[in-house]
């Protein structure tokens, strides 16, 4: 018996659900498994497996990209997510995003998902440019009038 079978009162075996909340069923009412159905199973298994292989892929290229740019979360503002959503549009690095005017960083936030029209890039550009010149203590009183990345 294996992890969550059961015994009937009669004494046959029933096979538990485990982990699963589905009608229970005797064994003896399931019937033989058939030849055909292993290949099938073997099939979907593959293209299963070749999605989920797309998917890491793209996961890789995005993180690839990510990595081969600036740490954008320095910019009062910006996290992590919001970073993902720059890089992917072309803005990786602090000379890119301080090029880019406020509001065509809006117009990329909102085009990637409306729940980053709460952001407020005003200041995103004015940051870079501090950043990417290496002036981090003007960029540190910069950030210091600032409250996430808006005027206070």
């Amino acid at each position: 018996m294996g992890k969550g079978d059961q015994r009937s009162k009669r004494g046959k075996r029933i096979a538990g659900t485990y982990g699963v909340s589905r009608p229970r069923t005797k064994l003896t009412e399931r019937g033989p498994a058939t030849v055909a159905s292993k290949p099938a199973k073997k099939a979907a298994k593959k293209n299963v497996s070749a999605a989920t292989a797309k998917a890491s892929a793209k996961k890789a290229t995005a993180k690839a990209k990510a990595t081969g740019g600036d740490d954008l979360t320095k910019i009062e503002g910006i996290g992590p997510k919001v970073k993902e959503v720059l890089t992917e549009a072309g803005l990786g690095t602090f000379a890119d995003v301080a090029k880019t005017e406020a509001a065509k960083i809006e117009e990329i936030l909102v085009s990637a998902n409306s729940r980053y029209k709460m952001f407020d890039p005003t200041s995103w550009p004015q940051q870079a440019q501090l950043a990417a010149d290496g002036k981090w203590d003007e960029l540190k009183t910069l950030q210091e009038e600032l409250d996430g990345g808006k005027a206070k």
